[in-house]
């Protein structure tokens, strides 16, 4: 599963605009092994990377929605799949999210897990 560049653009200017910019890994290498860490250490305020655990919830969230076809390779961005999904949907019980609405979600959620690890302020 991949998040469209424009979508992966908007969930780190997310990020960004929750003054969580300074934890986000540098580069491929260091988000595998921050998110080895992670894995291996809940919570790990040396592993935290507000971005990464943005988009696992994303995904995660994307499975739940739309079942696990969503991970095909010819699958859309999860995002761009909740966009048309708001746009489409009939269903009176439904929210309507749209793919900034999850971003938002993930992005708000990253900023407590960091106030919560005390990690505001001491950026990896």
């Amino acid at each position: 599963m991949k998040i469209c560049d424009n979508h992966w653009k908007a969930l780190r200017a997310a990020i960004e605009e929750r003054g969580l910019a300074g934890f986000i890994s540098k580069d491929a290498e260091a988000a595998i092994q921050n998110l080895t860490a992670a894995f291996q250490d809940s919570p790990n305020k040396d592993a935290f990377d507000p971005l990464m655990q943005a988009s696992f919830a994303i995904w995660g969230n994307a499975i739940q929605a739309f079942g696990i076809e969503i991970i095909a390779a010819n699958a859309p961005c999860p995002l761009c799949a909740m966009d048309n999904h708001a746009m489409e949907c009939k269903d009176a019980n439904c929210n309507n999210e749209s793919g900034s609405d999850w971003i938002k979600f993930a992005a708000d959620d990253q900023l407590e897990n960091a106030r919560e690890m005390g990690l505001l302020g001491e950026p990896n």
